[in-house]
This record gives structure tokens, C-alpha cells and sequence, in this order.
């Protein structure tokens, strides 16, 4: 396994974090395994797989691998919170379960979507389905910024 092979561990882990400082690695990888592994039954397998599936997000710098290491710690704590709701205990405790869980995997899905936004650097996609244009119009196709062009094809340009 990779945890054996220091060289391998330390790489996996600055993989992992989208840094290249492996003190800063082990400072985002801790809370996160300790949020991702269950206390009582911390085993080399469970870290191995936190770091397996931190490295799939393949963060590039170290704020990618802060919003990853986020992802995975909500994910699996609030999987955990929804396996013990599965035990037998009252309903009242499953209910509370159940809702820190939702509030978990809630908070996932938004760091998901602020890790899109950075990746995209905030930049939109607008995607045209159809246009129509009527006998004698004019379509203009690609970007168009106001005040750019001049008289050049009745001001506009494409």
C-alpha cells in the first residue's frame, strides 16, 4: 500500500492537496481525516481511501485542495451520520441523524459548486439553442462588446 512507501505517501499527499509543501499537506490532510474516518476504527484503509479520493479532484493549487479536502470530510461524515441513523435507535435520534446529515451533504453540494466557480474563475457560459431571423435581418454569431467596431458592417462586428 501507499502509506508504506514514505516516498509514495508524500506524494500522494501533496497530490492530494495541490500543494508541494508536505508540512501543508499534513495540515489539510488532518482535519480532513479526522472528519472523514471514524474514530473508532481509524485503520490504514480508510485514510488510503480518504487520499484516493481527495487526489480524483486533481486540485491544482493549495485553495483547490482547502475546497477539496472540504468535499471529502462533509462526505463522508454525513454518510457516517446516515449509516448510525440506520441503527436501532429511537426515532427522535434517527431524525436527528438524518437532519445533520442533510445539512452536511447540503454544505458538500455547495463547496462542489464554489470549487466549479473557482476552477471556471467566475467566468459565464451562455449556450443558444435556436435564434430565428427574419427576411431581411441581421444575426450577428461569436462575441460582441458595445462601443467596439465603429461603422465597419453598420457598427456592428462578429
Amino acid at each position: 500500500p501507499v502509506l508504506h512507501d514514505p516516498q509514495g505517501r508524500e506524494s500522494l499527499s501533496k497530490r492530494s492537496t495541490g500543494t508541494s509543501n508536505v508540512d501543508w499537506a499534513a495540515k489539510i490532510l488532518g482535519p480532513c481525516f479526522d472528519a472523514a474516518c471514524r474514530s473508532d476504527n481509524r485503520d490504514e484503509g480508510e485514510y488510503e481511501s480518504a487520499l484516493a479520493f481527495l487526489s480524483e479532484f486533481h486540485p491544482k493549487d493549495v485553495t483547490e485542495g482547502l475546497l477539496v479536502s472540504k468535499i471529502v470530510a462533509l462526505h463522508f461524515r454525513g454518510m457516517h451520520l446516515l449509516a448510525n441513523a440506520q441503527g436501532d435507535i429511537s426515532n427522535e435520534c434517527k431524525a436527528i441523524y438524518v437532519n445533520m446529515a442533510t445539512k452536511l451533504l447540503r454544505l458538500e453540494n455547495e463547496t462542489i459548486e464554489a470549487l466549479t466557480r473557482y476552477r471556471n474563475r467566475g467566468a459565464q457560459k451562455y449556450v443558444v439553442q435556436h435564434v430565428n431571423v427574419e427576411n431581411g435581418g441581421k444575426a450577428v454569431v461569436g462575441a460582441v462588446w458595445p462601443g467596439v467596431g465603429g461603422e465597419k458592417n453598420g457598427g456592428m462586428t462578429s
